[in-house]
């Protein structure tokens, strides 16, 4: 008695199943075909070189900015000009300024660098287990001043020792 139960049951989920499958297959292809479609609509294209170049006036300065922002943020931006476009949205240009400001800006910042560069070659920093860090000045003894070694412990031959 409990097998034909239980075959019973088998044979009704079973159409229940086959039922809700056709149905269930139907409603996913209604819902992808949604989906693609709401998908296709948010996706636009990236803000383009054409668009970029609209917008700069001839003096340089970016016209409509802030929509410019708004387009990058929800489409992205075309790859062949981002190298010119991402400088503005990172804020290292504004986009008021005009070729030449931002050239002489540009330079300015060469120079920084440069001045940065030299610092660098003059003192060098090493990591040393135990040490938060040795810094070495190119004087003749190679000393370690107490402004750069900020850590408690004595300076022997580059190593730290208690």
């Amino acid at each position: 008695m409990v097998s034909s139960y239980m075959r019973s049951k088998a044979a009704d989920t079973q159409q229940l199943l086959l039922g809700l499958g056709a149905a269930g297959a139907l409603a996913i292809v209604a819902l992808s075909a949604v989906l693609y479609t709401a998908a296709s609509k948010r996706r636009r294209p990236a803000y383009s070189k054409a668009e970029w170049l609209e917008a700069v006036e001839e003096i340089g300065t970016i016209r409509g900015f802030e929509d410019i922002v708004e387009e990058v943020a929800k489409s992205g931006i075309e790859s062949s000009i981002r190298p010119e476009v991402w400088p503005f949205l990172l804020e290292v240009f504004d986009h008021a300024s005009t070729y030449q400001q931002r050239q002489q800006q540009h330079q300015i910042m060469v120079r920084q660098y440069q001045q940065l560069l030299l610092q660098c070659q003059v003192t060098t920093c090493t990591v040393v287990p135990g040490c938060v860090r040795h810094c070495h000045g190119n004087s003749p003894s190679g000393a370690v001043t107490a402004s750069c070694h900020p850590h408690p412990c004595r300076v022997l031959h580059g190593a730290c020792v208690s």
